[in-house]
């Protein structure tokens, strides 16, 4: 298939839509997957360049930044993810006129949170320095730097409207492709403007110049997809304005409780411990955040295609999807978390120096759990979303924000930093690994031992090896460089892949991959896959 489509026609709608983006499955993980580690590769590069060339205040005054303007998204209402959503759903039933309207009536709506995002940069700019307790000296540096953020950040709402049919129509090699040059930018003129002695202005510039480059690539892209679109003022429409600020309001409180969640936390620190405080919290959460970022290699996958599957096929199909799209979240996140938990102390040694080992570790290790009780969950938000039944999750999701926020305004002033990570921790086991799950299982009338067995119990002992592993290097100090850890991490990640193919697949699993490499001699198949049982085989 050609990268873009050739012809005015675009994208296959209807039913040959969804077709089409179960095809495309494994070629958008592999995608997603090459992406993932462009953005792994250059935060490995980036961090250390942005640590070293601001110095650990300004660092920490970038961080704080960055995480305020970012929770300052919230006021796009939840737009972007409805455009998604009915995106998918309209082009899954062929109804290209709904499309011209939706995206039209998006665009024109987008306007308004692009200029309360404006008024919101101008307003923490006036305010953010004194609350903050930033250096005088930094003054004029940080109200110029915000300004420039929240420039790209309002320039992003409508762009994103624009780019939604990338993500709606399954072509995650376009996205991906996207992200891959915009990471590789960012890194590289990070680095021009730090040798130039540039600061935070220049940091914030680059990161301004770069986010307008990909949204306009972006947009390009999507109009190809989808050529026949026509956008006007003519097609904005109060009947498709209506259920989409219906849906995109529960999408908002689900995304303003997802901001409180993982976005708040280094502003917490920074008003009551300073900016420093931020730098040593923000490694272990920028780790963290690493990791979570990595489940989009599946969960991204299944967002829109549950949503064309709910339109057209049935509960069966649903199932299929959670139960599979929870499983390989869980695993995908897993030796991630093993190694930084158990071999975390030296690879933050060799990477900033004993220093943020001393600070970050500890943080490190509750924010670990964070992400594994957050990959069980992903699944259940992203399929509800197909479904359109994602109220109850919203105010849930809006419940436990609260209630980490005020945990975590307690915690910190008695325990510090790693207060507000455990003011987290504890919300999220209890609606996330708990409640959350089993209203999910609910509505998809999925069996509870079925569910826990194959998303927690399965993935759990496909870990074993891998941390039993890791626990010997680090008791036995045989990590002291980088090619040791290298070699530690390599070999553990040979023994969590001998354990998935030895007992981590299902069935259906297996019988996919079975068709994916059906190229290969049945050989070759049963020793990379194991064997297909005689009744997924028939």
């Amino acid at each position: 298939m050609p990268l873009l489509p050739a012809n005015e026609q675009g994208m296959p709608t209807g039913v040959a839509s969804l077709a089409g983006a179960k095809q495309r499955f494994s070629r958008n993980a592999i995608w997603n997957l090459l992406g993932f580690l462009t953005q792994i590769g250059c935060a490995f590069v980036v961090v250390p360049i942005l640590v070293h060339g601001l110095g650990g205040v300004q660092y920490g005054i970038w961080t704080l930044i960055g995480q305020t303007i970012t929770g300052m998204n919230l006021l796009d209402f939840g737009l972007s993810i409805g455009v998604g959503r009915f995106f998918a759903r309209h082009h899954a039933q062929d109804d290209r006129e709904e499309i011209s309207r939706l995206l039209s009536t998006g665009l024109a709506v987008s306007i308004i949170p692009a200029a309360l995002m404006l008024l919101g940069g101008a307003a923490l700019a006036i305010w953010a320095p004194r609350f903050f307790h930033f250096p005088p000296a930094l003054d004029l540096q940080v109200r110029v730097a915000i300004m420039l953020v929240a420039l790209a950040a309002a320039l992003m709402i409508p762009g994103t409207i624009l780019g939604s049919a990338i993500p709606a129509l399954s072509r995650f090699d376009l996205q991906q492709l996207r992200n891959i040059l915009w990471f590789s930018l960012r890194a590289l003129l990070y680095w021009v403007a730090l040798q130039h002695g540039l600061g935070l202005v220049g940091v914030a510039a680059v990161a301004l110049g770069v986010e307008l480059a990909g949204l306009i690539f972006g947009a390009v892209l999507a109009m190809r997809l989808v050529p026949w679109v026509r956008l006007s003022r003519h097609g904005i429409s109060m009947r498709t304005l209506r259920p989409l600020m219906t849906f995109s309001f529960f999408a908002f409180l689900l995304s303003m409780s997802s901001q409180l969640i993982f976005y708040s936390d280094n502003i917490v620190v920074g008003a009551v411990l300073g900016p420093l405080a931020v730098a040593y919290f923000s490694v272990a959460g920028g780790l963290v955040d690493q990791l979570r970022g990595s489940l989009k290699i599946v969960t991204t996958l299944y967002a829109n295609l549950a949503a064309q599957i709910h339109a057209i096929e049935g509960l069966d199909e649903m199932q299929q999807l959670f139960l599979v799209g929870s499983r390989l979240a869980v695993l995908l996140v897993l030796p991630g978390c093993i190694g930084l938990v158990l071999l975390g102390p030296e690879f933050l040694q060799l990477w900033l120096g004993p220093v943020y080992r001393m600070h970050s570790m500890a943080i490190l290790m509750v924010l670990i759990v964070v992400v594994l009780v957050f990959a069980i969950s992903i699944s259940c938000t992203q399929v509800l979303y197909g479904m359109n039944r994602h109220r109850v999750n919203a105010y849930l999701s809006l419940t436990e924000a609260c209630t980490n926020l005020g945990l975590s305004i307690i915690l910190v002033r008695y325990l510090g930093a790693i207060g507000v990570a455990w003011g987290t921790l504890i919300p999220a086991l209890v609606f996330e690994l708990c409640v959350l799950p089993i209203y999910t299982v609910r509505q998809l009338k999925l069996g509870t031992l079925r569910y826990v067995g194959g998303v927690m119990v399965r993935p759990a002992l496909v870990g074993g090896p891998m941390a039993a592993w890791c626990w010997l290097c680090h008791q036995g100090r045989w990590v002291r460089s980088w090619h040791e850890l290298v070699l530690a991490i390599a070999a553990g990640l040979v023994a969590f892949a001998i354990a998935l193919r030895a007992y981590g697949l299902e069935a259906p699993e297996r019988a996919l991959l079975q068709r994916k490499f059906a190229r290969l001699s049945p050989r070759a198949r049963r020793i990379l896959i194991g064997p297909l049982p005689a009744s997924a085989a028939g």
